[in-house]
């Protein structure tokens, strides 16, 4: 498949990440996953900062926290929470990124120590979820910013990346007890199901919001001012 001019600009760019952009219409060294599109509206936030390294234990923590300084607020939670990235991955490694908790809300909303009044910027957004938790969440940025959004000629609007847990969020729940009524002891569940096949290992999935924007340069309208050099 022949590249035209404008995916070459962006499948040269240089990332400090060393994970090299993918081809469109070739294969690739990360799977491939599904993208949709959304519109956010622009909303007040709650944000507060998240160090080190990104657990669910340390999402849990940080939402409830939000929450907590929501409802001591009288604030109304307009949405789940969210875990922000604000850096572009495929220019600024893991370990560098800074991130923020978010918690969209409506009223008038005040510092209280480390949680602040934001704003969570609307427009068009980027999707892509996986399943495979949050160390999964790494090859996702690589498709989608080596090679979903360069084919359709997107770009990163601004390096503020959302990432909303969709299952994998509650906390474990207590272990059940090892008797049953009677006294007699409880079977160990079974590692298989219909038909034979292992059962699966539960999950977290994490979905990707990345605020994009077409990359192509309007064309000038004819007679509208001089021609650009070349």
């Amino acid at each position: 498949m022949a590249i035209d001019d404008i995916t070459l600009r962006h499948l040269s760019r240089q990332r400090i990440r060393g994970a090299p952009s993918t081809q469109p219409g070739t294969a690739g060294f990360v799977p491939d996953y599904t993208a949709g599109e959304l519109f956010r509206q622009t909303q007040r936030s709650l944000v507060c900062p998240l160090k080190g390294e990104i657990t669910m234990d340390a999402l849990r923590e940080a939402f409830a926290k939000l929450e907590s300084a929501a409802a001591a607020q009288k604030l109304r939670v307009m949405g789940d929470p969210l875990y922000v990235v604000k850096a572009d991955p495929m220019d600024i490694v893991p370990n560098q990124r800074e991130h923020e908790a978010c918690l969209p809300v409506r009223g008038e909303a005040k510092e209280e120590g480390d949680v602040k009044p934001s704003r969570l910027e609307g427009g068009y957004y980027i999707i892509s979820t996986t399943t495979a938790g949050l160390e999964d969440v790494e090859n996702v940025y690589t498709w989608l910013f080596g090679k979903f959004l360069p084919a359709r000629k997107h770009e990163l609007t601004r390096p503020y990346i959302l990432h909303r847990i969709v299952a994998g969020l509650d906390a474990a729940r207590p272990a059940p007890s090892n008797t049953i009524a009677g006294g007699a002891a409880r079977p160990a569940p079974s590692n298989t199901i219909a038909g034979g096949a292992a059962r699966p290992a539960p999950s977290n999935t994490i979905e990707v919001q990345v605020p994009a924007s077409l990359s192509i340069k309007p064309a000038r309208a004819p007679g509208v001012g001089g021609e650009e050099p070349t």
